[in-house]
């Protein structure tokens, strides 16, 4: 063998090697996206079921306290309510407004509309 001969297979034996490299690259890119966008769509799942639980647990407030129910309904038919039973829907409504902020910017944050 001569020198040419050994030059022509080292050059073929490195460019198969680039083949190859390039092949585990493509294959690594293909998982690393795959695994990039489940976890996005489990990011977006838990912004989902956060939003239905801040918003249950909210409504929940109002469910379970006869006191805050009855304020709930008389403010709903425009009831004259006292200074305490205000303070308390308006405290009741800034707690809404808060929970629906937080969650439009979670569920912006993951790309939810």
């Amino acid at each position: 063998m001569n020198w040419d001969t050994i030059g022509a297979i080292g050059e073929i034996i490195g460019a198969l090697a680039i083949i190859f490299t390039l092949a585990i690259l493509i294959f690594q890119i293909k998982q690393s996206t795959k695994a990039t966008i489940e976890s996005a769509q489990l990011e977006r799942a838990n912004a989902l079921g956060h939003h239905a639980e801040s918003i249950s647990k909210w409504r929940g407030r109002i469910a379970e306290n006869e006191g805050l129910s009855k304020i709930w309904l008389n403010a709903k038919i425009d009831k004259t309510l006292t200074e305490i039973e205000l303070l308390r829907i308006n405290h009741l409504w800034i707690d809404f407004c808060n929970t629906q902020r937080s969650n439009f910017a979670r569920a912006k944050t993951v790309g939810e509309e």
